[in-house]
């Protein structure tokens, strides 16, 4: 067993949360903050977790900087429902945890997206890594959304990725783009940000450059070609809603 806390965030992940508690039980805390599930997660974590607390849901930081303050242990991993920790990976934690004057880890993830994991593109593991593993009191998680963990002071990087199941097929993907546009736009306007017409168009385009052409999303065969035309429509979403969302604050304001 290793001296460390996991952490997981989870709301109706019945599906995922004993896969990745599995993956995770040679840590010797293992958290589950639960936000309101109505299906089976709690009775699930209560099998393979130390403890499941529950806590009301208000935004991305401030759960995971709720939770770093139940963890009891010096280091702490956070680790997302979907996520599966892989054994070369807990051989390297629990290498990294022993290092003296690091506060913090990198870690790369790569994503199994439509039944095959993808090598390239933005979430390919030599384009995309997470500060997930850090001193507990080191730092803190700032933005709402896409939240960042902060840490002072020195910071490594791992080399072998988390196993992310974000995307099983395209149903669920478009569920989660759909929830997660809406709560970019909304956060984007509640701290006054807009976005030009121009901008609407001109990013997704963008977008999709980067993920087929800069990062050889290409090499992934068709899986690389939906997954860069889907990131693109989400450039497209986020910055339509926000759009949407100003458009009728001033309609009401001349109202």
């Amino acid at each position: 067993m290793v001296a460390l806390s996991v952490i997981i965030l989870a709301k109706n992940e019945a599906e995922d949360i004993g896969r990745c508690l599995k993956s995770v039980l040679w840590a010797e805390e293992r958290i589950v903050v639960d936000s309101g599930s109505t299906d089976q997660t709690k009775v699930i974590a209560g099998e393979f977790a130390t403890k499941v607390v529950d806590r009301a849901f208000t935004n991305f930081a401030d759960q995971r900087n709720w939770a770093l303050e139940q963890a009891r242990f010096d280091w702490v991993l956070m680790v997302d429902a979907d996520e599966v920790v892989s054994e070369e990976l807990r051989k390297e934690v629990e290498q990294a945890v022993a290092m003296p004057g690091v506060n913090g880890f990198f870690i790369p993830r790569i994503d199994y997206t439509f039944g095959k994991w993808l090598k390239y593109g933005e979430t390919g593991k030599k384009s995309f890594s997470l500060l997930r593993l850090a001193r507990k009191g080191k730092g803190k998680w700032v933005y709402p959304i896409h939240e960042v963990w902060e840490v002072e002071g020195r910071v490594g990087k791992l080399s072998h990725p988390i196993l992310h199941y974000s995307h099983p097929d395209l149903e669920e993907f478009l569920e989660k783009l759909n929830r997660y546009t809406t709560a970019d736009a909304e956060a984007m306007f509640r701290e006054g940000k807009r976005t030009a017409g121009w901008t609407i168009f001109v990013y997704p385009f963008a977008k999709f450059f980067v993920n087929y052409i800069w990062k050889l999303g290409f090499m992934d065969g068709v899986h690389g070609l939906v997954f860069a035309f889907l990131m693109a429509f989400y450039s497209f979403a986020k910055r339509a809603k926000l759009w949407v969302l100003w458009w009728e604050a001033e309609r009401k304001g001349r109202g």
